[in-house]
């Protein structure tokens, strides 16, 4: 244990306070940089936007979660339990995690590197010398009388919780021909700190700091992409679900229908009104629902399934979908102009910060090219006695200058791969939003063409349910056979599915529309607890 008289205390705080002004002036007084690579373009980011969509707006401003204007709370439920728990946005959280943590990598080189130095060392050597001038009864007292005093130094040391003298000598035995075996010991005590700091006069490490900083916003956008498809995805899944319930229902009135018709049919035959031929055709319309039935039962079990996975549970688990009329669609809302997009859709945010990210990377890869200037410094005690440490220290500081001379055109290729990676994601960029243009158009466009779709459905439906009439009326008059009967009865029924199919599929237009206006909905999301972590909670649970 070592104690410190008042000058051993003077001598640490004079030297804590030279390590601190080193460090500001390594911080503060020394050139920030000149920043002489910033991006710069002459040409639009975008390219040319249209002014206005091609199609009407609605006048109706929907609300930022969108999925909220279906009124179901089963709905609401689904997403925010998907939001909180699934999978793939449990990645994309992890994956921000990853680039922040990178990020501040990448920021420390703006900060001096300062590490603490301790150290201690023992070496002990013996080596034979010759004796001069005396025998060996003297060189045995003489050993006896070396190996005494140590054991009193050694004692009185170990007392006074010193370490022990820095280095001695002393002989502790004899050989014959006047030899001596001497016993030398060295000990070194030693503590300091060292810092070490590049200037940036270039700005080569602010540039990597902005690069960083945009992948990082880049990866939170990516964040709010992913939950904003898995919100209409999962919307679509019990749209879906909705729509098969609504098949069997149908599919079960049509059944009961078909089986009506048979047992007329099987009453006129038995009365020899008709020949077993129409007997046989009316049980190939029930079998024909019957064969149907099943499949809708297991297209809803998978959607189940794919809805249970993004919620992030067993493909087992039992879902709530709660109820909807698939015959109501909310109002049409506003879609506001096509420059919004670039605010309003986290994946076009993305882009643009990965531009910025390569814009930056050219900077920092030219100004890498130019001579660079590091400092290092080191204050440190060093002593070969330890209760003589805090007394004798030195410090020192240190300038290097490298200047790239030959590299075999390394850091020129590097300039040019960063340019080509701007020009990548420069068109990329471009894509992105005009994708996300087109994805608006075509959700309005099919919305609308959807509409019409299903006036022409309607009015086929009552067509063909006049003809079934028609059919049904002459039949019984035996005007005809029941072949027209047969093909008006199959023609109403399909039509009837296919009018729940549109329906349908006029709100999954919808749904479309809404995940291609994009929204800030998704900034306020946090993540949830990690996964790692409650699994180590719920072993020790387990394990109590």
């Amino acid at each position: 244990m070592i104690r410190f008289n008042d000058i051993q205390r003077r001598h640490i705080a004079t030297l804590s306070r030279a390590i601190q002004l080193g460090l500001l002036v390594l911080m503060f007084s020394l050139p920030l940089g000149c920043r002489m690579f910033m991006p710069q373009r002459s040409v639009n980011d975008t390219g040319e936007l249209p002014d206005t969509y091609s199609l009407e707006t609605g006048k109706v401003q929907a609300p930022d979660q969108w999925w909220k204007t279906f009124q179901v709370v089963e709905l609401d439920n689904l997403v925010d339990t998907a939001l909180a728990e699934n999978l793939s946005l449990r990645q994309a959280w992890a994956r921000l995690e990853q680039v922040k943590a990178s990020a501040v990598q990448t920021e420390s080189a703006i900060y001096p590197d300062l590490s603490l130095e301790m150290g201690g060392s023992y070496e002990r050597r013996k080596v034979s010398q010759r004796t001069e001038g005396r025998n060996i009864s003297d060189n045995l007292a003489q050993t006896a009388a070396n190996t005494l005093s140590g054991a009193i130094n050694d004692r009185i040391s170990n007392g006074l919780g010193i370490a022990g003298a820095g280095g001695a000598d002393y002989a502790d035995d004899t050989v014959s021909s006047g030899l001596v075996r001497v016993t030398s010991e060295t000990k070194s005590y030693s503590l300091g700190l060292a810092a070490s700091y590049e200037i940036d006069l270039w700005g080569r490490i602010w540039a990597e700091r902005q690069s960083a900083n945009f992948e990082v916003q880049a990866s939170y956008e990516d964040v709010q992409s992913t939950a904003m498809t898995i919100a209409a995805e999962v919307t679509l899944r019990w749209l879906n679900i909705l729509e098969r319930r609504a098949q069997l229902d149908v599919l079960a009135e049509q059944l009961a229908t078909n089986k009506t018709y048979l047992e007329l049919v099987e009453l006129r035959f038995n009365k020899s009104m008709v020949s077993a031929l129409d007997v046989y055709q009316q049980q190939q319309a029930v079998e024909a629902i019957e064969k149907q039935i099943p499949l809708v039962r297991s297209e809803e079990q998978v959607l189940k399934h794919d809805l249970a996975v993004l919620l992030g549970q067993a493909p087992a688990s039992e879902i709530d979908c709660g109820t909807y009329d698939i015959e109501k669609i909310p109002l049409l809302p506003k879609v506001g102009f096509p420059a919004d997009i670039l605010l309003n859709r986290p994946d076009v945010r993305a882009a643009y910060a990965r531009l910025q990210v390569a814009d930056y990377s050219v900077s920092a890869a030219r100004a890498d090219r130019l001579p660079a200037i590091s400092l290092t410094g080191r204050a440190a005690y060093s002593s070969g006695e330890l209760e003589f440490l805090i007394d004798d220290w030195v410090a020192n500081l240190a300038a290097n200058l490298t200047a790239p001379l030959f590299d075999g055109s390394r850091r020129k290729a590097e300039v040019e791969r960063n340019r080509a990676l701007v020009e990548e994601r420069l068109a990329n960029y471009r894509l992105v939003v005009l994708t996300a243009i087109q994805e608006v158009e075509n959700a309005m466009v099919q919305e609308r063409q959807q509409k019409e779709y299903m006036k022409a459905l309607d009015k086929q439906l009552e067509s063909a349910k006049n003809a079934l009439r028609e059919a049904g009326s002459r039949y019984r008059k035996g005007q005809n056979d029941y072949l027209p009967v047969l093909t008006a009865l199959q023609t109403t029924q399909q039509l009837t599915r296919d009018v729940i199919s549109a329906r349908r599929q006029l709100i999954v237009y919808r749904v479309n529309l809404h995940r291609a206006l994009g929204g800030s909905w998704a900034g306020d999301l946090k993540p949830s607890a990690r996964l790692s972590e409650a699994s180590v909670d719920e072993k020790t649970e387990n394990e109590n």
